[in-house]
C-alpha cells in the first residue's frame, strides 16, 4: 500500500519518474499509454509537477511506429500541460541500442526536440543539438531546475549545461542522463565481480559511448555533476535494478545517485514507475515504486526510501 500524500501540505509537490520505455513502444503501448493516462488522472490529487522521463523512449531508433507509440503516450501530457522532461537514451540513438552502431538521432529529434515544447512557459531551452534540455518548475515555494543531458554526457552538451548551471545558481538542479549507474552484485549472487556503482571503466571498453563525444560515468561525476552545486541529485536508467548511492560534491554536500530500470520484468517492465514526493519544508524526498498496470507497490528497500535533502543548501546567489 502507498503512502498518503499531504495535500493539504503547501510545501510538498510530486514528481514522476518514467524509467525505460522501450519495450513499450515495441510490444506494450497499451502499458505506457496506462502510465501517462494514470499521471494525468492524478495530477492535481498527488500535485504533481513534473514527468521524468529515463531515456530509451523506444526500441529501435530507426522504427517510426515506435516513436508513434511514445509520442501517443507521451502526448496525453500535453493535453493539461503537465510539464515534462525526455532523456535520449541510447535505444534512441541507434538502431539497436548496441554500440559501434551508426547515431541516428534525427528521430528522437523529430518527435521530442524542442519544437514539441514551443509555447510551454516551463520548457526554457535546449542545447544546439537539441539532444539536451531544462525545465523549471515550482513547488513548494522554491524554483527548481530540471536538467536532461543526453546518454553518456558528451562534452558538447555538458558545455551547454555549464552555462545553463552558471545562470541559474539559485535553483536547486535534479538532473536526469540514460546511463550512469549499475547494480551488477545483484546479477552475481551478490559477489562484487564488479562493485555497484556508476559504470566501471572495464565495462566501457566494451559497451562504448553511444553519442560522439561520450564520456564515461565517472568522469561526468568528476567533471561536472561534483562541481556543480546545485545538483542534489542525479536519476538514470539503462540497467534493469534498482540501486541508489550517495556522493559527496565540492561543497561538502551530498548528490543522491538514483538508479530505476525494470525493463526485463514481464511485459516488459510491467508498468512501474517512481512517484517521489518533495516535502520542501520537510527537507526530504519520498520515493515509492507503483505499478498502475498492476496496481501495486514494491516494498524492498531498493524500491521504496526517504532522501534526506536540504533544498536550500543547494541555492546560492
Amino acid at each position: 500500500r502507498g503512502a498518503t500524500f499531504r495535500s493539504s501540505d503547501l510545501s510538498a509537490f510530486t514528481v514522476i519518474g518514467l524509467p525505460d520505455t522501450q519495450n513499450y513502444s515495441e510490444l506494450y503501448p497499451e502499458i505506457f499509454l496506462d502510465q501517462t493516462q494514470w499521471v494525468a488522472s492524478q495530477r492535481y490529487i498527488r500535485d504533481i509537477r513534473y514527468v521524468n522521463h529515463y531515456g530509451d523512449v523506444v526500441q529501435h531508433a530507426d522504427i517510426v511506429s515506435e516513436w508513434e507509440n511514445g509520442d501517443a503516450a507521451m502526448s496525453v501530457l500535453d493535453v493539461d500541460g503537465l510539464p515534462y522532461g525526455i532523456n535520449a537514451g541510447n535505444h534512441d540513438l541507434t538502431a539497436n541500442g548496441i554500440p559501434n552502431e551508426p547515431y541516428i538521432p534525427q528521430l528522437f529529434l523529430e518527435y521530442f526536440g524542442p519544437q514539441r515544447f514551443e509555447g510551454r512557459p516551463w520548457y526554457i531551452n535546449a542545447s544546439p543539438s537539441g539532444m539536451s534540455s531544462y525545465q523549471i518548475i515550482e513547488g513548494g515555494g522554491l524554483q527548481f531546475l530540471m536538467l536532461q543531458i543526453e546518454c553518456d554526457g558528451p562534452v558538447r552538451e555538458l558545455t551547454w549545461a555549464q552555462e545553463v548551471l552558471d545562470n541559474h545558481r539559485d535553483k536547486p538542479v535534479m538532473m536526469t542522463t540514460h546511463r550512469y549507474l549499475q547494480d551488477a552484485e545483484d546479477y552475481t549472487a551478490g559477489v562484487p565481480l564488479v562493485s555497484s556503482g556508476r559504470y566501471p571503466p572495464v565495462w566501457y571498453a566494451i559497451e562504448g559511448p553511444y553519442s560522439d563525444g561520450g564520456i564515461q560515468s565517472d568522469d561526468i561525476w568528476n567533471w561536472f555533476i561534483k562541481r556543480n552545486p546545485n545538483i542534489f541529485m542525479v536519476n538514470c536508467g539503462h540497467f534493469h535494478e534498482e540501486y541508489r548511492q550517495i556522493s559527496t560534491n565540492v561543497r561538502g554536500n551530498p548528490v543522491h545517485e538514483v538508479l530505476a530500470d525494470y525493463q526485463d520484468d514481464p511485459n516488459g517492465g510491467n508498468g512501474w514507475l517512481r512517484i517521489m514526493q518533495f516535502d520542501v519544508a520537510g527537507n526530504r524526498i519520498d520515493v515509492e515504486s507503483y505499478s498502475p498496470w498492476l496496481d501495486e507497490y514494491r516494498s524492498a528497500d531498493e524500491s521504496r526510501f526517504t532522501l534526506d535533502v536540504e533544498f536550500e543548501r543547494y541555492r546560492s546567489d
